[in-house]
């Protein structure tokens, strides 16, 4: 599998899988490759009857610190996942996402213009097959071919002018606008080649444009049809489609079968046929949904690490080599004392 801009290997310091899962890494493979080794996620027989490996085909180095991959069976495809996260999301719009936690709902609907490598250092391909940097305010990109939107839609040019021209409308307040803020306009050379003129020269912008967090691509025809209410009603070009939403219980998103991306050989992805994401505040109840398997996946609080390491049916992954940490202090801004700008000011 490449190693596409996703959550999942963002989150890695925290993430906690069962012993048969993987970490996730490529966007077609975001939610997908949970279950990957296998066509059901009860079944801990290795097919290939050889040494367990993890997806990638390889067993990467555990004496880097921070580090700890478990070893995962070769599978086939096929069958459904659950994954129990901290946060619950507050949208599926790409384009105005309130939180972190919007993040892995949103990866498994959507892709990026731009991919990184799996450590997100490295641009790479995404939607985008190549691009071109004619001048210091000049960028041609040159779209892959073929791909749709759920909803049949084909994706082109036009549909980037069309979902970058929305990120900047300062009506829409997106949250991925400062990011843009250096592209004056995108212009459609021709159905495969989009051409974004800058205001100034950016560095950062290729890195803004890989983020399915703010800038993931959205059908045109999904955008007139439904206008604000295209948060609840989702249509990218991602791995899975969405099957329903029930806010603060569960997002459940089925297999794209149309999906455009391969793994390393050649077979198509998703490999899942549905994944169900389910926010647990409670950390305890997390954990023991991971336990006892009513969780393929999860977010593990730090007090519950030494236990699901000591636990013979899962993995823990404590880092991804190359990977960042960060840590982002939210507001309340409808009460006291951070309502006053002033206040928030001083703080920053």
């Amino acid at each position: 599998m490449n190693g596409r801009d996703n959550y999942w290997t963002r989150v890695a310091a925290r993430n906690l899988s069962r012993r048969r899962m993987l970490i996730l890494a490529g966007s077609g493979a975001a939610a997908a490759a949970l279950a990957a080794c296998g066509g059901d996620d009860d079944s801990d027989e290795t097919p290939s009857g050889g040494k367990e490996t993890p997806a990638g085909g390889t067993t990467p180095a555990s004496s880097g610190p921070g580090l700890a991959w478990g070893a995962v069976p070769a599978g086939k495809a096929g069958g459904k996942a659950t994954v129990a996260l901290r946060l619950d999301t507050g949208t599926l719009d790409p384009h105005t996402p309130g939180s972190g936690g919007d993040a892995p709902y949103l990866a498994t609907l959507f892709n990026a213009l731009v991919g990184v490598d799996q450590n997100r250092v490295t641009p790479s391909i995404g939607l985008a097959e190549k691009w071109e940097i004619a001048d210091p305010t000049t960028i041609n990109f040159t779209l892959k071919q073929g791909i749709k939107f759920h909803d049949g839609t084909p994706f082109n040019a036009e549909a980037v002018k069309v979902n970058i021209t929305r990120i900047l409308d300062p009506a829409l307040k997106a949250t991925w606008a400062s990011q843009l803020a250096a592209v004056d306009r995108v212009e459609v050379v021709n159905e495969s080649t989009a051409k974004f003129v800058l205001k100034r020269p950016d560095a950062p912008l290729l890195s803004a444009l890989a983020s399915v967090y703010g800038a993931g691509i959205v059908s045109p025809t999904a955008l007139n049809k439904y206008g604000k209410d295209i948060k609840s009603n989702p249509v990218g070009t991602g791995a899975f489609t969405l099957d329903k939403w029930v806010p603060g219980s569960q997002v459940v998103v089925k297999k794209n079968p149309n999906y455009w991306e391969k793994d390393s050989k050649g077979n198509p992805l998703p490999y899942l046929e549905q994944v169900t994401i389910s926010p647990i505040p409670d950390a305890t109840v997390r954990f023991a949904n991971l336990q006892t398997g009513d969780a393929s996946m999860g977010e593990v609080d730090s007090k519950d690490i030494a236990a699901a390491e000591k636990h013979a049916d899962l993995n823990v992954v404590k880092g991804v080599p190359g990977a960042s940490v960060y840590s982002v202090l939210h507001y309340n801004f409808a009460i006291a004392p951070m309502d006053n700008a002033n206040l928030r000011k001083a703080v920053a």
